[in-house]
């Protein structure tokens, strides 16, 4: 017996005649999602119930197929599944290359999922532009949020040349626009989308030009008063 691993998702109410084109497209672009990382080519479909499999992975490309799907409950294939409920609770597995998915040993299954909520709010997110798309038809900007967040939001061509001199540097600009929020059980905000209203480039700054800020302050006329600390006392301590 090869000492290989396939990982496997079973559905066990369809078959693949059962499903249209488009999601057996989507299931397989689901599965390879879950697989990123170790092998990404086809390893087989087999009927019964509906079996995907992966090609033999080894040692090294089987520890990183197992921890992704350890760690991908409530994922993308979960959500996309959790559309089909009629496909039967599916479930993901593992067999040795050689051996009938039948065989497999369920890692998890894949029941109803809750879906997350959304909402909608004003927000004003800092981030830096890491990337510029232009076409005939639109132009966006794919924007770093200092949060964590990556999204690309539709801009006007006259944005476009205003917001490609920041491309590739360390500039924080301070976007506005409508943010799309969305959580689960745990209360965890994801940035669903974010349509860009304004931004405003913030002005970099340095000890430098700090220091020579504070000497300027300094030259507003105290030092010409007979008593700068009386003066003070008066117009500002109680």
């Amino acid at each position: 017996m090869s000492d290989k691993h396939v990982i496997a998702l079973r559905l066990p109410d369809k078959k693949p005649s059962d499903l249209k084109f488009g999601e057996m497209a989507e299931l397989f672009k689901q599965f390879a999602n879950l697989l990123k990382g170790s092998k990404d080519n086809f390893g087989y479909l087999q009927e019964g119930s509906i079996y995907v499999g992966s090609p033999p992975l080894d040692s090294e490309e089987y520890k990183v197929a197992i921890d992704q799907v350890l760690h991908s409950d409530g994922g993308d294939l979960d959500q996309y599944l959790s559309k089909h409920l009629d496909w039967g609770n599916a479930q993901i597995g593992v067999h040795r290359e050689g051996e009938s998915p039948k065989q497999m040993k369920v890692l998890r299954s894949i029941g109803n999922v809750i879906k997350p909520k959304k909402f909608k709010q004003n927000d004003t997110l800092r981030g830096r532009v890491n990337r510029i798309n232009t076409s005939s038809e639109s132009h966006s900007v794919g924007i770093t949020f200092i949060n964590g967040f990556k999204i690309s939001a539709k801009i006007a061509l006259d944005d476009v040349n205003i917001l490609k001199t920041y491309l590739g540097t360390n500039t924080l600009i301070d976007f506005s626009g409508v943010a799309t929020y969305s959580y689960g059980e745990a209360y965890e905000l994801y940035l669903e989308d974010f349509k860009l209203n304004s931004y405003e480039a913030l002005e970099e700054d340095s000890i430098e030009k700090w220091i020579s800020d504070f000497v300027g302050f300094g030259r507003s006329g105290w030092q010409d008063l007979d008593d700068p600390y009386k003066t003070l006392e008066d117009e500002r301590l109680p």
